[in-house]
């Protein structure tokens, strides 16, 4: 498993959420999650937030503000159900989605704000994770909403029941509701319920949670197989450069595995500046331009096709044909049955099934679509007349469409 600060977005849109946290726990606090507010306008005007802030050095996207049940997400052309492949096929990133716990019963210290279903945690907007897409969830609040520690408690464990991806849960700040914001027993809470990143407060940007608290934090959730996440949450996301680089170094001596820089920027967003400086600050300009300009290079890379038959000499013969038109990519054929295996082994960017075993398609891309790999059965014109060309061109335009 690669660490998450060194893999192409092909390989990271493979990963499940053991592999994603594994490869976020191997970069050894140098990940960047950066959250927008996924419907306001961007300040560029014709592109998303999420590829603002991938363009700058995010390594991971989190959707504030997202109704899960009536998607709408400025500067995407989507549909209620293509949205997170969408953002995938731009960024080629790791994309989330806030959901708030709300408790209708929490002792507010300011006016409660009332939000829609779909940005609330609820068994319908659970069930859409999986179905459209994502990545993770952060079980979390928003200013005014009443979002309480308890209610995040409850919601972890549902959430582990209904969802396949990584769970982050916790408060960055008050969420309105008169309570501490985080502390160890929370922290210890959490993770017991199910919670793979414990999220809190950044050092200094919460009064009270200092470098001793978040120590003992990390500690903890560490021992217990879990990683920590520290948020900017607070608007201190739109402060100085160099107010961003404290923050971090201070959070990253503590041991958090995530560095999150919040969306009080710019058009939902924070300034492009910012998310640059705290991902130079945790991990140097090395990485970060890996991380800016991966994307680019993702598209130029070898693609590994696979074409999965019935063991027959003709498949072997189109493979022939179609390593003729493209001299770069990487194209096999194997027995249906060794699919599985293969792709365990190596990293497969898209499957192509021969005609005359085109009935195991739904089979096939139901078990291939948590690793984000497509699936296609090849024409049978061009099966037929071994149309390498034909074929290559399907293949490639199956990747495109994420």
């Amino acid at each position: 498993m690669k660490r998450l600060i060194s893999a192409n977005a092909s390989e990271i849109l493979r990963m499940n959420a053991q592999e994603l946290k594994q490869s976020i726990k191997a970069s050894e606090g140098r990940v960047i999650l950066s959250e927008n507010v996924a419907p306001r306008e961007s300040f560029i005007g014709d592109i998303t937030n999420a590829e603002i802030a991938r363009a700058f050095g995010a390594d991971m996207i989190l959707l504030n503000c997202l109704d899960v049940l009536n998607p709408y997400i400025f500067g995407l052309k989507h549909d209620k159900d293509n949205f997170v492949d969408e953002l995938h096929r731009l960024v080629g990133r790791p994309i989330g989605v806030n959901l708030e716990p709300v408790d209708l019963e929490a002792e507010m210290l300011e006016d409660r704000l009332d939000i829609a279903k779909g940005r609330q945690l609820n068994l319908e907007t659970v069930k859409r994770l999986d179905e459209v897409g994502f990545d993770f969830v952060c079980l979390t609040g928003n200013p005014g909403t009443g979002v309480t520690n308890e209610q995040i408690e409850k919601a972890i464990s549902f959430t582990k029941e209904n969802f396949s991806g990584l769970i982050i849960a916790g408060k960055m700040h008050g969420a309105g509701s008169d309570e501490p914001v985080a502390d160890l027993e929370i922290a210890k809470r959490f993770v017991k319920a199910g919670a793979d990143v414990i999220l809190v407060p950044a050092v200094g940007t919460v009064p009270g949670f200092d470098m001793d608290d978040l120590k003992a934090v990390c500690k903890e959730v560490h021992s217990c197989g879990g990683l920590v996440l520290s948020a900017i949450g607070t608007s201190q996301e739109g402060s100085d450069t160099d107010t961003i680089k404290d923050i971090a170094i201070m959070n990253k001596i503590c041991g958090v595995d995530i560095q999150h820089i919040g969306d009080a920027g710019y058009g939902g967003v924070a300034p492009v500046e910012n998310i640059m400086a705290i991902s130079k600050a945790v991990r140097g300009v090395r990485h970060t331009v890996s991380m800016m300009v991966v994307q680019l290079i993702v598209n130029m890379e070898q693609k590994v096709i696979l074409l999965a038959c019935a063991a027959g000499m003709s498949t072997s013969l189109l493979v022939t044909k179609m390593q003729e038109v493209s001299k770069k990519d990487k194209i096999f054929a194997i027995p249906v049955s060794k699919v599985d295996q293969k792709v365990n082994e190596e990293s497969i960017d898209v499957i192509l099934i021969g005609p005359q075993i085109r009935y195991m398609e739904k089979r096939i891309k139901e078990k291939m679509a948590v690793k984000h790999i497509p699936v296609g059965v090849i024409p049978m014109e061009d099966y037929g007349r071994m149309d390498g060309a034909k074929v290559l061109e399907y293949a490639y335009s199956l990747m495109n469409k994420g």
